[in-house]
């Protein structure tokens, strides 16, 4: 009888050596910066984003195109994974949405007519909460009257 529930028992021991999380989670051998980007069409134009990204990406936001309708709110990530080597090489400027992308172009979907064009160094995004640095919440919100650029 002894011997039975032992060997009931052991696969419940094993099982609780090799499941501990910490025994089984791996070590992400990187920092991450960055946070969340708010996209918002609060205008009264169905809106198409063409987005020139850097050409050396290193994370962060990674789409080229956006499309949004009126009153959409998109929410994409603006992350960047950096090695624990190549921290002291990292330009954390580039963390920054306003500087981080070349052009924003903003056009109206139904005609395709340019509505907006932004360059880097614009500051058209909002740091909403958190730090350049980690979970910063960044937002940009297109208005009819930054459109007609009478905001600009």
């Amino acid at each position: 009888m002894k011997r039975v529930i032992i060997f009931a028992l052991l696969p419940f021991f094993a099982l609780l050596l090799t499941g501990n999380p910490a025994r089984t989670s791996p070590i992400y051998p990187y920092d991450v910066y960055g946070g969340s980007i708010l996209f918002k069409n609060t205008s009264s134009y169905n809106q198409y984003w063409e987005i020139e990204l850097p050409d050396n990406l290193q994370g962060g936001f990674q789409f080229e195109q956006i499309c949004l309708e009126v009153n959409d709110i998109i929410k994409i990530e603006h992350l960047f994974r950096v090695h624990w080597n190549d921290a002291s090489k990292f330009d954390k400027n580039i963390i920054n949405p306003n500087t981080h992308f070349k052009t924003i172009s903003v056009y109206d979907m139904d005609t395709g007519t340019l509505l907006k064009k932004f360059t880097s160094g614009n500051n058209i995004f909002e740091l909403i909460s958190g730090t350049i640095e980690n979970g910063a919440l960044w937002e940009i919100n297109i208005t009819d009257l930054i459109v007609s650029g009478e905001n600009q």
